[in-house]
């Protein structure tokens, strides 16, 4: 449950504002991930497969924001991932995903969700992603 605290003097008013059913992280990047993959999530152990039975990793945010991305279109972020080879790639099950596009060009921000086999390949292509979206930004002058 998400709550907001307010202090009047010496009493705290407290009142809640929303509650999240979810199994972990936010729905959008699990719906990203199980959309793209085609997996399952296993409630014995809590870890997600591919239909392979590999296990699937995530790291996501719906708040990349930089001044650099001002002014992309969504097909100059598509064209940046693929051509660095950080698209998601179903074969290798791995890549990054977009969402939140209708503030990239106006305010330089995007929502992402990086797969990869393990945690610790997630966390390496949203890394890449981020760095390599700023770079390629950067190029193009923005």
């Amino acid at each position: 449950m998400d709550f907001i605290a307010r202090r009047f003097g010496d009493r705290w008013d407290l009142q809640a504002i929303e509650v999240n059913l979810r199994q972990g992280g936010t729905t959008h990047p699990y719906l990203a991930l199980s959309a793209i993959s085609g997996g399952r999530l296993d409630p014995a152990s809590g870890l997600y497969h591919a239909p392979s039975g590999q296990t699937l990793h995530y790291r996501a945010t719906d708040n990349l924001t930089a001044p650099e991305l001002r002014g992309l279109l969504p097909v100059d972020l598509v064209d940046i991932v693929a051509e660095a080879g950080l698209h998601f790639d179903p074969a290798q099950m791995r890549g990054s995903v977009f969402h939140l596009l209708g503030c990239l060009f106006e305010f330089g921000k995007l929502g992402m969700t990086c797969i990869g086999r393990s945690a610790a390949e997630a966390a390496a292509v949203f890394g890449a992603t981020e760095a390599e979206l700023l770079r390629a930004a950067q190029g193009l002058g923005r």
